[in-house]
């Protein structure tokens, strides 16, 4: 009976100690993965400009890029419009997020040019934090260069 009530005991002491760690992991790694998934966007935006030899546009949700966004080849595409049941052709992808994430920083609209390189004088850049602004959750930082590619970058906390 002792043995058993030791084991519980370590158990139980390795369960909260398990527990606090799975707290903080998965806010960062819902962070982490918006991050990855905001750059594999802006690199499809990009390439697809190339490839098309036209204009691409990344645009946020009506809620902004905190509820998604898409990329299309027509200026000023909603984001309501590229969710229908059946999309118009200009709709090239779209992404629905429902993490508790929040982007600051960002453009209302992203624009890659034929070459693939956005506008020239465009700084973007854009923070992503979870919508606690935990310590203990590392912000990631995408910065694009005026060729147009993407990189995260991690920088400190999310708490203010």
């Amino acid at each position: 009976m002792v043995e058993l009530m030791v084991a519980l005991a370590v158990g139980g002491v390795l369960l909260a100690g398990g527990w606090a760690a799975l707290k903080n992991y998965i806010p960062n790694e819902d962070v982490r993965l918006m991050a990855h998934q905001l750059q594999s966007s802006l690199l499809m935006a990009r390439s697809e400009a190339v490839k098309r030899s036209a204009n691409t546009y990344l645009t946020p949700s009506t809620s902004g890029y905190e509820g998604g966004w898409v990329i299309s080849t027509l200026q000023g595409r909603s984001y309501a419009n590229c969710t229908v049941a059946v999309p118009p052709e200009d709709c090239i992808y779209v992404f629905q997020n429902d993490r508790p994430i929040q982007f600051d920083g960002l453009a209302n609209q992203v624009v890659y040019n034929r070459q693939g390189r956005i506008p020239i004088g465009s700084n973007l850049s854009v923070s992503i934090c979870d919508e606690d602004e935990s310590s203990f959750v590392s912000k990631r930082m995408i910065e694009v260069s005026p060729n147009g590619f993407p990189k995260i970058l991690v920088e400190g906390n999310c708490a203010p």
